[in-house]
């Protein structure tokens, strides 16, 4: 027997190693170029698993050929015919190696030009908490719809649901797969819509659909999956179960799913799981009786949806999905103008984060908790936070279309806040809320037809909803027609004993604008500062710096309310105690003062505090202050001034500003710009005291005038008495 060193040896002389590593090589970049090509031939997945088992299988027989065969100039020969005295394996071998060699470039050069090529390879570097506006592709795409209840008694509706919204919610745990939003899928609930079409509107390559059947303690569930472009079944599955097997049914459906659609996701890493949800049966129902109630988005409701939460935390206190909801039941019953109830900050905080720290503790990766947090943080002022927190949502799951939609009311940048809202709307689009956002943005950044046509689209499927007048509202001023604003918002103002969204304070400023003023009674002054301008209208300045002084006094070092008080102090002629709370958020860090002030997001508020400040501080001498927060005004309006504006707010403020600064023709110019772009609230320019040099520049009145013209003209489009005729 031939020792190991001879046989290693003999096995280089025959170039067995030689022929081993070419045949390695040459399989590899074989694979390659038929991966491409098989691609486009459109053949069977198989076929490339398949011509790798072959390349497999030929190894060893390669390697048998080496060892028992020669090349001679004669040609091919057995080796043990070959006299070793005339072999010429080592000039075979060379010519091995030069063929492997080129075989190797070959190959080094496929890969650096599919790295070069390939599209996507070159990814941007994002800054820390920002998030990505570009959609997943929409071939990886399904959307759930609410599975029927087939059930005797037909006493199954919420659990079917709930089966559907946790199917939805498992599925949008897997990377590359877009699903479309609960509010989109289930809005098709009992449709005679065929698939084909629901799948169009909902941007969607599949659907899933099902039903249940409810008996004793079994239950038979149908799960389908449909090819969106002809109509056909991907996959169908029946599930016969105990009740108390449900969560392992969810489980085994979703898989099954995502197997069908042919995803790269079933290794154990990524194979489909519910983070944050619960093995207790009676704990996930009451969590379903919850999640229905607080879709409704009233004040009741929500709070009624509390109670479910609670139940199913009692019954499973590791219910993070539970303690999440439970949270936002307490931010939207906070008191700003975008929510539902009358808490205060600090009462809402003080019970939602104790949740969503619980919850993220349970489910660190639970986006549905980041979301909510960051929403939370929206209310307490923290932009930066708040955004932080929502792109972690996003990037935990790209398919929370809520989280987008918050998302984007924390940016800056228009096109980006534009892009981000597509984006949502491309996951939810049936959205109520998503749409309006998206169309009231697309007109303010001039696509007057595209926010039409996506108003339109929203009303056919919200026919009679009085919200979709915001978006309509907000299309008419921008058009210049102020009359078609309120008739669109006057529905809004009818839904609500109160004055608390941004579209029935818009409702208000314009009424009060055009001297009706019945609608000043049902202001709510816990609404901010724009509450504050328009009591300004009513003579009464007692009540909301009361209210200011009480939401202050709750949370003293709060930035945001300390510049309420403010501004409420100077609107009621207080200067003194406004311009002290002034000089309090001026000795703050800068980062911090620049980062309240530069807060803005297209709210005609959002300028106020900066102007107030500065006008404040220059009334009291307190020329420092004055010039530092002038000078940032000016900024921040001369930017705003290049957008589109509805109501020609940022052009008023900078009028003011610039009559502050004695440039009174040029503040004339820029008041009778305001005017062009629709300004009409003539009441503010007579009693606001950012306006008070203003008031005494050449040319005033002849504006003033111009603006009582227009506010008669609205008047009688609106059927009202002119006011100058009853003047008169």
């Amino acid at each position: 027997m031939a020792s190991p060193t001879s046989l290693f040896e003999e096995l280089k002389r025959r170039n067995v190693f030689r022929v081993g590593l070419l045949y390695v090589v040459g399989g590899w970049l074989l694979l390659q170029v038929a991966d491409v090509l098989f691609s486009v031939m459109q053949l069977p997945d198989w076929s490339l698993s398949l011509m790798f088992a072959l390349l497999a299988l030929g190894l060893p027989m390669a390697l048998v050929f080496a060892w028992a065969f020669e090349m001679t100039p004669e040609g091919l020969k057995r080796e043990h015919e070959v006299d070793r005295d005339t072999s010429i394996t080592p000039v075979t071998g060379r010519r091995i190696d030069r063929i492997t060699l080129v075989v190797v470039v070959i190959g080094v050069l496929y890969l650096i030009g599919d790295s070069l090529l390939r599209p996507g390879a070159v990814v941007q570097q994002q800054p820390a908490a920002t998030v990505s506006p570009q959609p997943v592709a929409t071939d990886a795409s399904v959307a759930v719809l609410p599975f029927a209840d087939f059930s005797a008694g037909g006493d199954q509706g919420h659990f079917a649901d709930g089966l559907a919204d946790t199917l939805l919610h498992m599925l949008a745990q897997v990377d590359g797969l877009r699903v479309a939003a609960r509010t989109s899928s289930f809005a098709f609930r009992d449709t005679e819509l065929p698939v084909t079409e629901i799948a169009e509107q909902l941007n969607v390559a599949t659907i899933l659909e099902g039903s249940v059947q409810a008996s004793d303690d079994r239950l038979r569930i149908i799960a389908q999956l449909i090819d969106s472009t002809d109509g056909s079944h991907l996959w169908s599955g029946t599930f016969d179960r105990a009740a108390a097997d449900i969560f392992a049914t969810q489980d085994e459906i979703a898989n099954e799913v995502v197997r069908a659609m042919r995803l790269e996701v079933m290794n154990e890493e990524s194979r489909v799981r519910a983070d944050g949800g619960t093995d207790n049966l009676e704990a996930y129902n009451a969590y379903l009786l919850g999640r229905a109630l607080i879709e409704r988005r009233t004040a009741e409701t929500i709070a009624q949806s509390a109670d479910r939460f609670r139940e199913a935390i009692r019954l499973d206190p590791d219910y993070a999905l539970a303690l999440a909801e439970l949270a936002l039941s307490w931010v939207l019953l906070h008191d700003s103008s975008s929510t539902y109830g009358t808490l205060s900050h600090d009462a809402v905080y003080a019970e939602a984060f104790p949740l969503l720290e619980r919850a993220l503790e349970i489910a660190p990766d639970l986006s549905e908790a980041h979301a909510i947090l960051g929403l939370l943080m929206t209310h307490g002022g923290d932009k930066a936070a708040a955004r932080t927190r929502l792109a972690t949502a996003i990037e935990l799951n790209p398919n929370n279309a809520q989280a987008r939609a918050w998302y984007s009311m924390e940016i800056d940048d228009p096109d980006l806040q534009l892009e981000t809202l597509r984006v949502a709307h491309q996951l939810d689009p049936v959205s109520l809320v998503v749409s309006i956002n998206l169309a009231s943005q697309l007109a303010r950044g001039g696509e007057l037809e595209e926010a039409r046509q996506v108003l339109e689209r929203t009303e056919s499927l919200h026919p009679g909803n009085p919200m979709v007048g915001l978006g309509y509202a907000t299309l008419a001023l921008l058009s210049g027609d102020t009359a078609e604003a309120i008739r669109r918002l006057k529905p809004i103002w009818d839904a609500g004993d109160t004055v608390r969204g941004v579209a029935r304070l818009t409702y208000v400023w314009l009424t009060v604008a055009i001297g009706d003023e019945e609608t000043l009674r049902a202001v709510d002054l816990r609404a901010g500062p724009i509450a504050a301008m328009l009591a300004v209208a009513s003579g009464n300045m007692d009540e909301p710096v009361a209210v200011a002084r009480g939401r202050l006094a709750e949370r003293p070092e709060a930035i945001e309310l300390q510049a309420g008080l403010a501004i409420s102090l100077a609107l009621a002629g207080n200067n003194v105690e406004s311009a002290e709370l002034f000089r309090k958020i001026l000795d703050r860090p800068e980062e911090e003062q620049l980062a309240y002030f530069t807060s803005m997001d297209g709210q005609q508020a959002d300028y106020l505090p900066v102007v107030t400040g500065a006008t404040v501080l220059r009334t009291v001498g307190e020329e420092a202050g004055a010039t530092r927060l002038i000078t940032l005004a000016r900024r921040l309006l001369e930017d705003a001034t290049q957008q589109r504006s509805a109501i020609g707010q940022p052009e008023a403020m900078l009028a003011g500003l610039t009559a502050l600064e004695g440039e009174y023709e040029l503040a004339i110019a820029r008041l009778a710009d305001a005017i062009d772009k629709g300004f009409i609230a003539g009441w503010l320019l007579d009693v606001s005291p950012n306006f008070a040099a203003l008031r005494n520049a050449p040319g005033y009145e002849a504006q003033r005038q111009r603006i009582r013209v227009n506010v008669d003209r609205i008047r009688a489009e609106l059927g009202m008495t002119p006011l100058l005729e009853h003047d008169e």
